[in-house]
């Protein structure tokens, strides 16, 4: 009888590959979310696959061990009978990702709260989801301004704010007690910590993941004078978000003062997502410096011409390799992205316009990312013009000839993409031009999803 190899697989290595898919499963959970949309599908799928996985599964609670409660129901009842005491008890100490909905924000009880912490051994994850019973909040929510010994070992935390009401909290204390933890989401710009002085030591040591969220332009905390103050406790960081909510409206951009004499250097930071260069101030300007960044995302398309956009791919023009832009037939980067001559892979999302965008990767022969291996463009909204389409895969896509070295060349001279991907939202009114080209219908289209189209093709010599 066949076996295959996964069956000769020890429970050891098994665990290790479930617990591999469920961390993937808990990263992609959204902080927003509501309660009842927080399960462990991919345990649930795995269980069911035979009797063994299932015995496996069972006996392995970090799979399935999570707790999702309302705290307003538990911080009301003396009896804490909201809290999943069997759960608890079977999960044999096993890390625990904890979900607090509807936690309010002027709970003044330090021992409840003490309490809650405690009765849920080996919290991993922590999310918080804190609502305001009135329009103004005049004291630091008690929650974020002090240290919980019950969260020494915590690795991944997320605050979310569901009200539009704001708060504000020096988080350094709080901070302080989570020597272990990896990641971070916060999306109030009330939130803040200190910039770090020399003398002192940094409240997140080990965090690889850090994210922004919320309107950071608003009042006294600026993303520019924020965003320091932050990476400034962050050494270990491999991973900044900052999105900031309505990319699409213009940002002030803000020199951020001089904190400190010495500049900032970040030499792990290799990812970084914004909606704006008002975040990125402190990366344009010599206070934050990242020698290892490269993979930027700008989702506003404002910025794409502004020269302080030209002057941050010009400082990381060598270590670039990935790029993200938000583009319109009038966002003119082609300036911009001139001085990456290693950029491997380019993603567009046109968010108007109908393929102007394009010229720029085709119009200046073999000077404009030579090393272009990965190109996505999305489109949303109109037509895709026959003749930007075609002029692009013809300079970038559609290789003419192979070179001694087996590089597939085009009739550009650019060496031919390895990977072309359009995404269109909707296929018959995006592509309808695009379809009747002659490039198009001498494409191989790979793996062809609804509305994404992955297009390849053979050498196509000239006649």
């Amino acid at each position: 009888m066949k076996v295959f190899p996964i069956k000769r697989c020890i429970p050891d290595i098994l665990v290790a590959i479930f617990q591999a898919l469920v961390d993937d499963e808990a990263a992609a959970v959204d902080p927003r979310c509501r309660m009842e949309s927080i399960k462990r599908q991919v345990t649930a799928t795995v269980s069911l696959v035979c009797k063994e996985w299932k015995e496996i599964v069972y006996n392995a609670p970090s799979l399935w061990i999570l707790i999702a409660i309302d705290a307003h129901n538990y911080i009301n009842n003396p009896s804490k009978t909201v809290l999943p005491s069997r759960l608890i008890q079977m999960g044999k100490g096993a890390p625990v990702d904890l979900f607090l909905f509807n936690f309010p924000v002027e709970c003044p009880d330090a021992p409840v709260i003490d309490s809650l912490f405690t009765s849920v051994p080996n919290i991993r994850k922590l999310h918080v989801e804190l609502v305001t019973t009135g329009p103004h909040v005049t004291s630091p929510p008690l929650l974020l301004s002090r240290p919980w010994t019950a969260l020494r070992g915590l690795r991944e935390l997320s605050y979310f704010v569901s009200s539009p009401h704001a708060l504000e909290a020096d988080l350094t204390a709080h901070l302080l007690a989570m020597p272990c933890l990896v990641s971070l989401w916060l999306n109030q710009p009330g939130f803040t910590v200190p910039y770090l002085d020399k003398s002192n030591h940094p409240s997140l040591p080990k965090l690889k993941g850090l994210t922004l969220h919320g309107s950071f332009v608003s009042g006294s905390h600026t993303a520019a004078t924020m965003t320091p103050a932050f990476l400034s406790h962050c050494p270990a960081l491999e991973a900044l978000d900052l999105t900031i909510m309505d990319p699409h409206s213009p940002l002030p951009i803000e020199d951020p003062p001089l904190r400190n004499s010495h500049s900032l250097a970040l030499t792990r930071l290799q990812k970084v997502k914004s909606s704006g260069t008002a975040a990125l101030v402190p990366f344009i300007s010599p206070e934050i410096k990242t020698p290892a960044l490269s993979d930027l995302s700008l989702f506003n398309y404002t910025d794409t011409s502004t020269p302080s956009v030209a002057q941050l791919f010009t400082q990381n023009a060598q270590t670039l390799r990935t790029l993200f832009l938000s583009v319109t037939d009038d966002a003119h980067f082609q300036q911009a992205i001139a001085p990456l001559t290693h950029l491997t892979s380019l993603s567009l999302l046109a968010t108007t316009g109908r393929g102007a965008f394009l010229a720029p990767l085709y119009e200046d022969h073999h000077s404009t990312l030579p090393s272009l291996r990965f190109l996505k463009v999305s489109m949303n909204r109109h037509a895709l013009s026959a003749t930007y389409f075609s002029k692009l895969v013809r300079a970038r896509a559609i290789p003419v000839s192979v070179n001694p070295n087996a590089e597939r060349r085009t009739v550009a001279e650019y060496c031919a993409l390895e990977n072309f991907v359009l995404v269109a939202l909707n296929p018959p009114m995006v592509l309808k031009h695009v379809r009747e080209t002659v490039e198009w219908k001498s494409a191989a289209i790979l793996k062809p999803r609804a509305c994404v189209f992955e297009m390849w093709w053979d050498v196509q010599p000239t006649t």
